[in-house]
């Protein structure tokens, strides 16, 4: 029988050929600047008493942006009737937390449409002069709060655009909003409706009809629709057509703004792999330059039907109890939030990957191996090397000589060189 050959790396000088980038090693991006991101919508699937509770949760994970929608129909329910008591709290909790805001403009008042009564009667067509008075309003009262406003939600599916997706009336929607906001704030930033996929066709729809003119930030929701398949499967493909979608609508940059892995009992994964794709596709975003935030849907679990895929997306599950995809969160920005992504290399062959990173003084790798279990042998004669699981616990690796040996899955560890770690800490690992 052919005895399977481990994968051998030898690093005698460990990252050698980074590239000389420094930043502060304490530096901690947060809000408008970081990557990672939330579909926490505290306004609308919380109590009002209980709103500490998911801020705190984002707070803990250096969450550095939430996407929250903005309801017309909760917001108006009647016309030139405003309730704002709600959104005025959680916009407010958030702002003084330090979490950033992606606000969602959506979606019609059933009383400004054409059929209030109809079912689903907010998903239809509003009446644009009501509508461009909501997105006024809305962002007059929190423009100060708020620099990032996406103009609907997958309009590209029946289920949020009825009677049928129809690009010509969504760019209405779009750009009367696009005008508004710009008026009320110039700096603001308008995002546009992240399609449910990378929905070419839709998105060369809207360039086609002039779109480009009136949005600032692609957003697209690349899910996995099987909700199994791992991201090295599909994502990749996804991003590259992003990147050429966005180059074609005027060179735009690219907001993930939702995607996510279910963990219900029917056709979900299990917490271990939940939190393995939240970690990998992450660490994959980073090899496209337009790519520039991520919100993972959803922070909690909306329900508590172990049978129902839209109840078990959430990093924690309904009474607060923390799935291990939260820990895997809270590390990867622990470790990442504030670098530099210096390079990356997948071998298709063996199904290894390499990332590259830079933190102040410190070099980061973070592998894993998608096919076979493998081994990376690492030159630690500085005693300055420190390894990560993937939520954060230390490895002790295998010591031999002034080098250590370090196993490999299809769960990413993360192997740090830190000039701050002496080599008395290590040497108790040795011996």
């Amino acid at each position: 029988m052919k005895k399977l050959k481990k994968i051998v790396l030898v690093f005698c000088v460990f990252l050698s050929s980074f590239l000389v980038f420094l930043i502060p090693f304490g530096a901690h991006t947060q809000g408008i600047d970081s990557r990672f991101g939330i579909n926490a919508f505290v306004s609308g699937r919380y109590e009002q008493q209980e709103l500490d509770k998911p801020i705190s949760v984002m707070k803990d994970m250096g969450i550095g942006f939430s996407r929250e929608e903005f309801v017309w129909g909760s917001i108006e329910p009647e016309k030139g009737f405003f309730k704002w008591s709600a959104y005025d709290k959680s916009t407010d909790m958030l702002s003084s937390s330090g979490i950033s805001i992606l606000g969602v403009l959506d979606y019609s008042a059933p009383w400004a449409t054409e059929d209030p009564y109809r079912d689903g009667a907010d998903k239809y067509m509003p009446n644009i002069t009501d509508w461009q008075s909501y997105v006024g309003k809305v962002v007059d009262r929190y423009k100060s709060k708020v620099r990032y406003w996406q103009i609907w939600n997958e309009p590209n599916v029946a289920t949020f655009f009825k009677p049928e997706p129809n690009a010509s009336q969504y760019l209405e929607i779009l750009k009367s909003a696009y005008e508004i906001i710009k008026k009320e704030d110039s700096s603001a930033q308008v995002v546009v409706a992240g399609t449910s996929g990378v929905d070419a066709g839709y998105l060369r729809e809207l360039e086609r009809l002039g779109a480009a003119d009136y949005f600032d930030i692609l957003a697209v929701h690349p899910y996995s629709f099987d909700f199994y398949s791992p991201p090295e499967s599909g994502f990749l493909d996804d991003m590259k057509n992003a990147e050429r979608l966005a180059e074609e609508l005027g060179n735009k940059p690219i907001w993930l703004t939702e995607f996510g892995w279910p963990t219900d009992d029917k056709n979900g994964l299990n917490e271990d792999l939940q939190a393995k794709y939240l970690t990998r596709t992450y660490l994959l975003s980073y090899q496209f330059s337009d790519v520039k935030k991520l919100f993972w849907y959803d922070l909690r679990n909306d329900g508590n039907d172990k049978e129902d895929r839209e109840n078990n997306f959430g990093l924690i599950n309904k009474d607060y109890t923390k799935k291990e995809s939260y820990y895997a969160y809270k590390n990867l920005i622990s470790v990442l939030n504030g670098s530099q992504f210096i390079s990356a290399s997948i071998n298709n062959e063996n199904g290894f990957l390499n990332f590259y990173f830079i933190k102040g003084d410190s070099k980061i790798r973070v592998v894993w191996n998608v096919k076979k279990e493998s081994t990376v042998i690492l030159d630690d004669s500085l005693g300055n090397l420190k390894v990560l699981d993937l939520i954060g616990n230390g490895v002790i690796p295998q010591y031999k000589n002034k080098s250590i040996s370090i196993n490999v899955s299809d769960s990413p560890i993360f192997i740090i060189e830190d000039k701050k770690l002496k080599n008395q800490e290590t040497e108790k690992l040795r011996n």
